[in-house]
């Protein structure tokens, strides 16, 4: 069977461009959590917004691989911080995020520790 990577790929995008809603686990010292997560996404890269005082944010600082998952679409990622939400360097994203989700934006976007996290994908099942 010959597989279209073009074709799969653009199912993915399509399944992440149709709901912005999923599950991210992460671990560290023999701990996993998981919890539901407001995303975005620019291609295949995804971003969430979180606050460093998070459990969340202090698992991937120790370890940056996490797990995404909606429906029957489980993604296998890398993740790193990406600096505060309201940095130069995060425009793009921020304006990608607030069309998405402006309400959690602006509750958040004021408080210093809020920042961007980025997803790279290493594995994506379906």
């Amino acid at each position: 069977m010959d597989l279209n990577y073009e074709q799969l790929e653009q199912e993915i995008l399509d399944v992440l461009g149709s709901n912005k809603y999923w599950v991210l686990a992460t671990s560290a010292d023999n701990r996993v959590t998981a919890r539901s997560m407001s995303i975005v996404n620019d291609g295949l890269n995804i971003y969430f917004q979180t606050e460093t005082l998070l459990d969340k944010y202090k698992q991937i600082l120790i370890n940056p691989n996490i797990a995404m998952c909606f429906h029957n679409v489980q993604i296998e990622g890398k993740a790193e911080s990406k600096g505060q939400v309201a940095s130069r360097e995060n425009e793009k994203i921020r304006k990608i995020y607030c069309v998405h989700h402006k309400k959690s934006y602006e509750r958040w976007q004021g408080l210093e520790e809020q920042v961007f996290i980025k997803v790279q994908p290493v594995k994506i099942t379906m």
